[in-house]
């Protein structure tokens, strides 16, 4: 007998489990972010100006769902430290292209900062820059009525 109650709480309790478990995978379907590469750098041709930087990025976007998918605009949001010493504070890149479903798009951005006064110690301990993108998007969803 006991050892009929101790086998019933014991699927009570494993069952929730088990379907708490998984390949810990997210849902995909849309757009995926793959990667971001940045690099700090000298605006324009002066590389002896060391008070105001370029933080130039890249993204690469790929549409995971079944239809295609334009990509409005994309907008990194800036850690409150960085955005405090950005220049121009619209950062939004007006992209205006589809995106087929399983193709990929690189969007490509430069942030132009102030870091006068900073060390290079200080400037890295700002990272990362960019806390998350919002992209605006707009689907088409065929139905018939």
């Amino acid at each position: 007998m006991f050892k009929k109650i101790s086998i019933i709480l014991l699927l009570f309790v494993l069952l929730p489990l088990a379907g708490c478990s998984g390949n810990n995978t997210l849902n995909t379907m849309g757009i995926e972010i793959n990667t971001i590469t940045s690099s700090l750098g000298a605006v324009g041709a002066n590389t002896n100006d060391f008070e105001t930087q370029s933080f130039k990025y890249t993204m690469t976007l790929t549409n995971n769902d079944a239809s295609d998918i334009k990509i409005v605009s994309v907008e990194p949001v800036l850690s409150q430290e960085f955005q405090e010493r950005v220049s121009d504070r619209d950062t939004v890149i007006q992209v205006n292209k589809t995106v087929t479903q399983g193709s990929s798009l690189d969007v490509s951005g430069e942030i132009i900062f102030d870091a006068k006064g900073l060390t290079k110690e200080q400037l890295i301990s700002m990272e990362p820059f960019i806390k998350e993108i919002r992209i605006i998007e707009e689907r088409i969803i065929n139905k018939s009525f």
